[in-house]
């Protein structure tokens, strides 16, 4: 769908513009465009309505520990690889992450990962600060990008997807008239607003460590033994 034809559309569903007997006027146009693209950019507040996970892959630098990576909004999984052999990394939280006490500068194994949002995408920081070029695969969720007049919405987002964002765009179009929105639109919305929610439902699957164990943490033995790396 050409995003002209959905925003045509959403102000026939709010019931603005009639069919067949009304234009879309041009600042109805520009203005149908504006509130597309907030919407846009607000499914990326939680994550939570950007239908689908995307992978990518960047490589360390030698001595570097923060990594930035554009529109990420929600990190899933993080992973390195030596050669063909993929090894897992452990995602740690802020206050253990900024917090322990730790040697900064030992470049080994990047066993731990932290991401938090920044401005335009997300940073991944890695420790131990890598001591070579490893591929670090990501799966996640990335910001929606914006759209043009122009652009085929089928490019971006699947058919259901793009019913979705008219709706949507169409209550929108309601508040900015300050109007109810028509009563089988509201209802039509509700229902994907429900179903969305089982569209990519969150993996709760936990991995405890026990605090109970003899075992100390990190030592200057592991450093210069183990480089950092330990089994699960």
């Amino acid at each position: 769908m050409i995003v002209n034809n959905l925003i045509a559309n959403a102000w026939i569903l709010a019931g603005i513009v009639a069919r067949d007997l009304d234009d879309v006027s041009g600042s109805q146009g520009a203005d149908g465009l504006f509130w597309l693209n907030q919407i846009l950019a607000e499914k990326s507040i939680t994550a939570r309505y950007i239908p689908f996970y995307t992978h990518n892959v960047f490589n360390t630098v030698v001595g570097q520990e923060t990594y930035f990576v554009a529109n990420l909004v929600e990190l899933e999984t993080a992973t390195f690889n030596i050669g063909p052999v993929r090894f897992e990394m452990r995602l740690d939280n802020r206050r253990h992450y900024f917090g322990a006490p730790r040697v900064d500068n030992i470049e080994s194994l990047p066993y731990h990962y932290y991401f938090e949002r920044v401005l335009g995408g997300g940073n991944i920081y890695l420790y131990f600060i890598p001591n070579t070029i490893y591929p670090i695969k990501v799966t996640g969720r990335f910001a929606l990008n914006q759209v043009a007049a122009t652009d085929d919405l089928s490019t971006q987002v699947d058919a259901f997807y793009q019913s979705y964002l008219m709706y949507e765009l169409a209550n929108r179009l309601c508040d900015w008239y300050k109007i109810s929105l028509p009563p089988s639109t509201l209802a039509q919305l509700k229902k994907f607003d429900d179903t969305f929610a089982d569209l990519n439902p969150m993996d709760f699957t936990i991995k405890t460590t026990s605090t109970l164990t003899k075992n100390g943490g990190f030592n200057w033995g592991q450093v210069n033994i183990g480089r950092g790396w330990t089994t699960p």
